[in-house]
């Protein structure tokens, strides 16, 4: 695919490569190793062409490059990753990750077709595995338990002074004021306020960021189609489980998701439990969450969560919703099936 000739390149007066050769084929990874200043980047610099070439060739898909400007190289599919944070600040992240559609369409169904795919496919296959907008959405999902806790807080400091229960949703209308007289409560729970506010704002801003990004990738809208789940949750799931095909079944996949008991039996005895902390916590709460969702706004989710409550407690129910959420999204990322409500509760 890549073919370097033993290239001599200049950085001002310094001969900085000497003879420089390598190849890569396609599907291989070939890593570049040596000390400060022995003439990485350099080389990588004039393979891009960011750098003329004194003497020697370079070939990609057999064809001759080395005469050819940086932007022609791109287009022919070409690409370069330095090390520093070459962006774009004043963009957001999926802006920044659509500059490249810019160069040709030609270009990157050149791409797509080298890659096995089609043109189509490269926004949502760059994506899969750019990792930031996960991790924004890690934050997000933080953030909001956070913010959850100061509303836990507010409410608990108001019923404790007042004796007057609020619910959460009137909290967090704009118009809000704290009902309890001037003093120190009211300057405790005025602060909360204001963390919870302050907080609301940040979750905000990380939503549209990665709302803005998901306009690129339409694999994760499968998820959408389960009951109270939307774009940021689907997109949660989506990016934290990666690719659908490395779990075996449903179990595993459930496992992974922290959706199953880590209890040790011996002859029907428990002897313990082990492995919590396994698995990806962040599926974990984003399940559990579709299960809170899904009980308030689907009938037959309700009802299988009401007959496992009267059973067992809340607590416990609601983990087996989110059980059976997580095998069920198994299923339709590996299907490209939509949620069926009907067959998962009956």
């Amino acid at each position: 695919m890549l073919e370097v000739k033993k290239i001599e390149a200049f950085r001002g007066p310094a001969h900085v490569l000497h003879g420089v050769s390598l190849s890569v084929k396609e599907h291989e990874v070939v890593c570049l190793v040596g000390r400060n200043g022995a003439g990485k980047t350099t080389t990588m610099e004039s393979i891009m062409g960011f750098l003329p070439l004194s003497s020697g060739q370079i070939l990609f898909h057999g064809e001759d490059v080395s005469s050819l400007p940086v932007h022609q190289r791109a287009l022919r599919g070409m690409g370069y990753a330095p090390e520093g944070c070459a962006i774009f600040p004043e963009l957001t992240v999926a802006e920044n990750m659509m500059i490249s559609r810019w160069m040709s369409a030609k270009s990157y169904r050149r791409q797509g077709a080298l890659a096995g795919g089609n043109g189509g496919d490269i926004e949502e296959r760059v994506y899969s595995v750019f990792p930031e907008v996960r991790d924004l959405l890690r934050r997000r999902m933080q953030l909001v338990r956070i913010a959850a806790g100061c509303l836990i807080s507010i409410q608990s400091q108001v019923w404790r002074s007042s004796g007057v229960r609020i619910s959460s949703g009137l909290i967090r209308k704009p118009e809000f004021a704290v009902p309890l007289p001037p003093g120190h409560v009211h300057l405790a729970a005025q602060s909360m306020l204001s963390v919870q506010r302050a907080l609301q704002r940040e979750i905000e801003e990380l939503e549209q960021a990665a709302l803005a990004a998901a306009r690129m990738a339409p694999a994760f809208k499968i998820l959408q189609t389960i009951t109270g789940v939307g774009p940021i949750l689907g997109m949660t799931i989506w990016l934290e489980t990666g690719e659908i095909t490395r779990f075996k079944g449903p179990g595993n996949y459930a496992s992974y998701c922290r959706c199953v008991n880590s209890e040790r039996l011996s002859n029907g005895k428990k002897k313990g439990e082990g492995n919590r902390k396994a698995g990806n916590k962040y599926l974990s709460w984003a399940f559990s969450e579709a299960a809170h969702f899904a009980v308030r706004f689907d009938a037959r989710a309700k009802r299988f969560f009401e007959r496992k409550r009267e059973k067992t407690s809340g607590i416990v129910a609601i983990r087996a919703v989110a059980h059976k959420l997580a095998r069920a999204s198994y299923c339709m990322l590996r299907d490209q099936t939509p949620y069926d409500a009907a067959r998962l509760f009956g």
